[in-house]
């Protein structure tokens, strides 16, 4: 377990931000889904869905990471708004689309770990050139 620990703790603030919005996302679409099994849904309202989870996962977020976590919540609001966006239409995208129904929550989990890490890195790389 402290090697888990060790990885996630290491990974960044993004990656830990990305994995908090996945969760969420996934836990609260793949419950909706659940509960309405096999229920068809266009793109445009999944879509509406993603944006609009999204939005509630960046509060949660910012919440969080910014209050509870001291970051301050102007130092991550941008970045996180970006890796929540991203991370929210993939989760619920991919939760749709292999039916995970309560196992979005894990799904959204790694995406957004995944998500946040790539930006995560894609930043650090743009600073160092930037500097």
């Amino acid at each position: 377990m402290s090697r888990l620990y060790r990885f996630i703790a290491t990974a960044g603030i993004c990656a830990v931000s990305g994995a908090i919005a996945g969760a969420f996302v996934g836990g609260v679409f793949g419950l909706v889904e659940f509960v309405t099994a096999n229920l068809p849904l266009p793109s445009l309202v999944l879509l509406g869905v993603a944006v609009g989870l999204s939005l509630i996962a960046w509060l949660v977020v910012l919440t969080i990471v910014g209050v509870f976590g001291n970051y301050g919540v102007l130092a991550i609001a941008s970045r996180s708004l970006v890796t929540t966006g991203i991370t929210g239409v993939l989760t619920v995208l991919l939760v749709h689309a292999t039916h995970a129904g309560l196992a979005g929550m894990l799904l959204g989990w790694i995406i957004g770990f995944l998500v946040g890490r790539t930006l995560c890195a894609f930043c650090s790389a743009s600073e160092r050139r930037a500097t």
